[in-house]
Parts: structure tokens; C-alpha cells; sequence
């Protein structure tokens, strides 16, 4: 079984799996990471849209219902953030919500063996550490 945190699912550990499927693997093991990373981007789907409705829920908005951006000294807009009204209880939630488990009972982590002669990057390897019994 492998189990994973919502706070580990996110586009780099997708890539580092998409990373593994282009080396030189057996086929069976390629078969088993292409549904592991399929499963994940379920479920990723589904976190990022409670991240998505959390925003929504904690965002300020002005009267025509869009998110207020916070500005610089100069009175600048401050592009891809918003104000956030309840900054304590948004972390709170954000936290809770990438503290949940996703177990997958239908997948086994990969062994040592399994990787045998498969040259990947450390960073890569500390990602997807939750999949490999090394």
C-alpha cells in the first residue's frame, strides 16, 4: 500500500514520476507507475479544488465580487496574491487539508530490486519517497 499526504501532491512529484516512466524500466514497473501517476492526479484534482474553495471562503473581495490584491509602498498592485480576512483560520484549514492520508490500497511500493540499474536524481528520489521500500 502506498500512502501520501495532500501536501506531497503536487506538480513536481507528478513530474519526477513522469521523470522515472522515461528511463529504461521493465515493463511491468512502467505499467504500475503510469497508474499510480493517474490515481494521484485524481485525487489532486479534488484537493486543488477544496484549495480552490478555501480561497474562496477566506478571500476579500470588493463589491463587484473580485479578489482584492494587496499593494507595495508605492500603493502597486501585488500580482498573483490576494487578501486573505482570516489569515489564521485559512493556514488552519490549508494545513488540515495537506495533513489528510490518500491510501492506495491497490498499489505496492516499489522495491530496490524493481529499481535495480535505474539512475534517477536524489531531489527526485526524496519526492517520491513515499513509494519505494528501500
Amino acid at each position: 500500500m502506498i500512502t501520501i499526504k495532500n501536501g506531497q501532491l503536487n506538480a513536481v512529484t507528478v513530474e519526477c514520476l513522469k521523470e522515472l516512466l522515461q528511463k529504461d524500466v521493465d515493463v511491468s514497473l512502467a505499467f504500475e507507475v503510469t497508474k499510480i501517476v493517474k490515481a494521484i492526479e485524481e485525487v489532486m484534482k479534488t484537493k486543488e479544488e477544496v484549495e480552490k474553495s478555501l480561497v474562496q471562503k477566506y478571500a476579500k473581495k470588493n463589491e463587484a465580487g473580485e479578489f482584492i490584491k494587496p499593494v507595495d509602498s508605492e500603493g502597486k498592485e501585488l500580482e498573483n496574491q490576494i487578501v486573505i480576512e482570516d489569515p489564521e483560520k485559512y493556514s488552519k484549514e490549508i494545513g488540515e487539508l495537506y495533513e489528510i492520508e490518500n491510501k492506495f490500497d491497490q498499489f505496492n511500493k516499489i522495491s530496490k530490486d524493481q529499481l535495480q540499474g535505474v539512475k534517477m536524481k536524489a531531489q527526485s528520489l526524496l519526492v517520491l519517497d513515499f513509494m519505494f521500500d528501500l
